[in-house]
């Protein structure tokens, strides 16, 4: 590198000692150079300017020739270029007039056959509006068109839309959705939200499944689902409960209690109906107070009777079911009156015309 260095600062010393060798030989050697690269970039510049002069100056003077050779050069080129277009435009003129003298009507059927196309086209758009409409032309409203009561009758399009958008807007009941009474039903209900009560006109009947995903599921009479039930939280069915499917419920199943009184010494029939848990109220003073049951009103149906009061005079049987007539259990229900809460689980046999004993408590 000190190699190279060296090198060059030899060159470069030698060329400085040159210029200033010519700068001691002439004083004025930096100003005549500049002077005369200065002389050389004029030059070319006026050079350049005045050919660009010169030949302006040709094109005017040819210019000025003719209009000296010819004084109307200018009017003469305009009239050509006039009586060019001129004759064009004559041209065209001719040739509606010669076919208006060939027929005297060509305009009127001119001017006919396109009133005649727009006029066709408005008809077969307004043919279209009245054919949308569903109604005769000519009609101001929709008459007696829609069957049922969301839209008036002789509505006009505007209040039918708004009749609609109300109907839609407000929050309708289950019964409204789906019917009332006997008659309410669909292929599926879902996302059910605390329906209750009379909702479902006392009875639902539904043809497929019946899915809830809110909160709990009252029906006030009698509940018929082919296919499964699906309830979130609790169910409650105050009467029959026909299930054709699986019965899945996530929080309490509810079934209506009903209490029946034991008063007479002798006999005390309990008319079972379609209720499956009912209290018993043994209110005789006696011992082993007689209760039995009427038959069950479906194959299948489940019945608990519980035990909830004696007013025996003596510690002893409170009341007895007997292992007799329409019932098929394991020995005589007697539980004592200090044994309030006692149970006896049945269900209801149509082949043997018989309650079945499932189960017993006492408690």
């Amino acid at each position: 590198i000190e190699a190279q260095v060296d090198e060059d600062s030899t060159a470069l010393g030698a060329e400085i000692a040159a210029i200033i060798a010519k700068d001691n030989v002439d004083s004025l050697y930096f100003e005549n150079r500049i002077e005369t690269e200065a002389d050389e970039d004029s030059t070319f510049l006026h050079t350049l300017v005045l050919d660009s002069a010169n030949a302006l100056r040709t094109d005017i003077s040819a210019i000025q020739s003719k209009d000296n050779t010819d004084s109307i050069y200018f009017e003469t080129r305009i009239e050509a270029q006039v009586d060019e277009d001129s004759t064009a435009l004559g041209a065209e003129i001719a040739a509606i007039i010669a076919k208006d003298n060939v027929d005297s009507l060509y305009f009127e059927n001119r001017i006919e056959t396109e009133a005649d196309e727009d006029s066709l086209v408005f008809k077969e758009n307004i043919d279209s509006l009245v054919t949308l409409s569903g109604q005769p032309a000519n009609t101001g409203d929709f008459g007696t068109t829609f069957t049922g009561s969301t839209i008036p009758d002789n509505a006009s399009i505007t209040s039918a839309l708004q009749s609609l958008e109300t109907a839609v807007e407000s929050t309708a009941t289950l019964s409204q959705v789906l019917g009332s009474g006997n008659d309410a039903g669909g292929a599926n209900m879902t996302n059910l939200n605390d329906v209750s009560a009379d909702s479902l006109g006392g009875r639902l009947i539904e043809a497929s499944s019946l899915v809830s995903s809110g909160d709990s599921l009252h029906v006030a009479g009698n509940a018929d689902i082919d296919g499964a039930v699906n309830i979130d939280d609790s169910l409650s069915i105050a009467n029959n409960a026909n299930v054709g499917g699986t019965l899945s419920v996530g929080g309490a199943v509810t079934i209506t209690t009903n209490t029946e009184v034991a008063s007479s010494a002798s006999s005390n029939l309990i008319t079972v109906g379609s209720r499956s848990v009912i209290n018993i109220q043994d209110t005789d003073t006696g011992l082993s107070t007689p209760i039995t049951l009427s038959n069950g009103v479906a194959d299948g149906q489940m019945l608990i009777l519980i035990l909830i009061s004696s007013n025996n005079s003596v510690t002893g049987m409170a009341v007895s079911l007997a292992d007799s007539g329409n019932l098929k259990i394991a020995g005589n229900w007697t539980p004592l009156d200090t044994e309030l809460g006692s149970t006896i689980s049945l269900m209801w046999s149509s082949a043997l015309s018989s309650w079945v004993e499932l189960n017993r408590s006492l408690n």
